[in-house]
């Protein structure tokens, strides 16, 4: 009896397996409790599933009202390759748009690409203000030494920024009266004396 779809089951395969072949771009956004304004937030970029990567690249967007830039470095991901010169370019920091635009890196001259799971770059924010900033990353772009584009999942993170607990008034009154009543005991004794 001839099949006629011999193929199907290598087909059906390798479409099960595919997403698996992607390489991901996430941010790696911080897992703590509660961050108030002024504490400092490093947030990196991490790859994972990655063959072959010579250059990346990509922007990034962030809620200005909520988080301002302050720095941003390369991380070791490219450098791994110790026969290989990296170049890195950190972006152009808008702080008023929230955007970060062209954050990438590339190895220099005929070296392989880097087949491996790391940081490519971290970002470093100052929080300004309480409220959620989304983190989105756009325009991502690997290339392996061919130049050829690495297909990609990209995952968007975000930072939540809650304000400083602050003492109700009810509280402030209390403490108010109790420091006029210590003042009058210790004058009384005083005048007792």
């Amino acid at each position: 009896m001839k099949r006629p779809y011999p193929f199907s089951a290598a087909a059906l395969l390798l479409a099960l397996t595919a997403p698996c072949l992607r390489a991901n771009i996430s941010i790696s956004a911080p897992t703590l409790g509660n961050i108030s304004v002024g504490t400092l937030v490093n947030v990196p970029i991490k790859l994972t599933n990655v063959t072959d990567l010579y250059t990346w690249k990509f922007n990034l967007s962030f809620n200005p009202a909520v988080l301002q830039l302050v720095s941003i470095h390369q991380e070791p991901l490219l450098s791994g390759n110790s026969r290989a010169t990296v170049v890195f370019f950190p972006g152009v920091i808008n702080n008023t748009l929230g955007t970060v635009t062209f954050t990438s890196a590339t190895l220099v001259g005929s070296v392989p690409g880097v087949s491996n799971n790391g940081h490519a770059a971290s970002y470093q924010f100052r929080v300004v203000g309480t409220g959620t900033s989304p983190l989105d990353l756009s325009s991502v772009v690997l290339l392996d030494p061919n130049r050829t584009g690495i297909p990609t999942n990209v995952n968007d993170g975000g930072v939540a920024a809650t304000p400083e607990p602050s003492i109700p008034r009810w509280a402030m009154g209390i403490a108010v009266i109790g420091l006029i009543l210590i003042q009058r005991r210790i004058a009384a004794r005083k005048r007792a004396a």
